[in-house]
């Protein structure tokens, strides 16, 4: 199958841009310069959505082809969202919450040491950084297999209509992991099935792990580690996210209300589900329930659970 030669150019432009742009984007906050790389990259990104959408099209192309090649469309499409929304005004924490929005990201933090593991598992979300660093730790040889879990949420059907985990694995792909390297499980809807799913298919490939490697948000690690150590007892589990600051993360997700709401519900979750046997217990220091409560009592409620 022969792809034409003003695809092929415009797709090597494209390519180009962006690893240029990326090479440059590497700074730790949001400036004018890094507003103008993020829109290049944005660029990039929509041109690259195109090539793909032109190149799914063509006349004759191999049914598996016209499907990679739609799979990379839909992710250039996600990553120029992304980056349209780097490219704006960045989100910033109030001064009068930060203090207690702090507390509840540290305490979220397992602080656990990355070490070599069986398996790593990517736990499917809104945030793409999880594939990223998955694909990051499977490089470094953390692992030699990762599994990306995940069907969809109301907050992700938009985003990675093609469900979390095949977005994660595709993702994982641009990065550089071999298709070999990567499972999905493409049902679940909540923490507990990632789980329960994953090692159900890791069984059914006779692959059963004696420790794994749960890659999260940032803020949803400890309710992870607390769930694995309920559902999959027998395993050895350490938790990890990208690692990135706060104001960074806010930042990178550009919606300051979405991560204080989602980090207020997940710090709940902690003490509900271990009431429900969801999960085991965890302790909760003071000044991070009150700093739960003082959030609560500021209108970030949308996460909890009835």
């Amino acid at each position: 199958m022969h792809i034409p030669s003003d695809l092929a150019d415009r797709w090597a432009a494209a390519d180009l841009e962006l690893r240029h742009a990326l090479t440059n984007q590497r700074r730790p906050r949001m400036d004018d310069g890094l507003t103008e790389l993020a829109q290049r990259v944005r660029s990039a990104h929509l041109e690259m959505a195109a090539v793909f959408g032109e190149i799914a099209s063509l006349p004759g192309l191999p049914a598996p082809l016209a499907a990679a090649a739609t799979a990379a469309q839909v992710h250039h499409r996600s990553q120029a969202d992304t980056e349209g929304s780097r490219a704006t005004v960045p989100a910033v924490l109030p001064a009068d919450i930060r203090a207690d929005v702090a507390a509840l990201w540290a305490y979220h933090q397992m602080g656990h040491q990355i070490r070599p593991v069986d398996v790593i598992i990517g736990l499917g979300s809104h945030d793409l950084s999880v594939a990223t660093y998955a694909a990051q730790l499977w490089r470094d040889a953390v692992a030699p297999l990762i599994v990306f879990t995940g069907a969809n949420a109301p907050t992700t059907t938009a985003r990675f209509p093609g469900g979390e985990a095949v977005h994660y694995r595709e993702h994982a792909r641009s990065l550089g992991v071999r298709e070999d390297a990567i499972l999905i499980e493409p049902r679940a809807t909540n923490t507990a099935e990632n789980l329960t799913f994953t090692r159900d298919l890791l069984a059914e490939r006779e692959v059963i792990p004696r420790s794994v490697m749960l890659i999260s948000r940032p803020y949803q690690q400890r309710r992870a580690y607390a769930t694995c150590r309920k559902i999959w007892p027998e395993v050895e589990v350490i938790c990890g996210s990208m690692p990135v600051a706060i104001d960074d993360y806010v930042t990178s997700i550009g919606d300051v209300d979405r991560v204080v709401n989602m980090l207020v519900g997940d710090t709940q979750r902690i003490w509900i589900y271990a009431e429900r046997g969801f999960a085991i217990s965890q302790p909760m220091p003071d000044d991070v329930r009150q700093a739960y409560e003082r959030l609560v009592t500021c209108g970030y409620t949308n996460r909890l659970v009835a």
